[in-house]
Parts: C-alpha cells; sequence; structure tokens
C-alpha cells in the first residue's frame, strides 16, 4: 500500500493558488472522539478531500481529529456531507 501524502512544493502550490478562479473558505475544527483505525480514517480524509480540491492540514489520533483546511466555495456542500459521515462524533 502506498502512503498518501502531499508531493507539491510550496513554490508550485502557491502558483496554483494564484490561478484558481474561485474562492475558498477556511475551516478549523477539532473533535474528540476515540477513532479505532486512525491510518483508515486518515486515509480516507486525504483522498476524499483531496480529490474536493481542498488543501491543509489533517491531524488524525486515537483520540480525536484536528483539521485546518482551505476548502474550494463550491465543494463546501460536498465537504460538510462528507463530515457529517461521522455521525458518532455528536
Amino acid at each position: 500500500m502506498s502512503v498518501l501524502h502531499n508531493q507539491v512544493n510550496r513554490r508550485l502550490l502557491r502558483e496554483r493558488l494564484l490561478r484558481e478562479e474561485f474562492r475558498r473558505v477556511t475551516v478549523s475544527f477539532y473533535r474528540y472522539f476515540y477513532v479505532n483505525d486512525v491510518q483508515a480514517l486518515r486515509d480516507d480524509l486525504y483522498l476524499m478531500w483531496s480529490s474536493m480540491g481542498c488543501l491543509g492540514r489533517i491531524y488524525v489520533a486515537r483520540e480525536g481529529i484536528n483539521a485546518q483546511m482551505s476548502v474550494p466555495v463550491h465543494a463546501m456542500e460536498a465537504f460538510t456531507a462528507h463530515l457529517l459521515r461521522y455521525r458518532d462524533w455528536e
């Protein structure tokens, strides 16, 4: 299994951001809850949010999740819906 991580250098990422023709929303959140499979949750979040064009940091540990994300406005509804799949956070 391959390891998922950002492979774009900072300079290139900044250039891409400057060329974007859409707005972004910055969201920051944390939630403490017991995570059974840290790697599986982290990979799921990374794959889904990357496919939406989200940027940022996701920290997942046994005791919960902490994220600071830049979400394209047009993907905000899908981002929120994906996040709400984890109803056991409530």
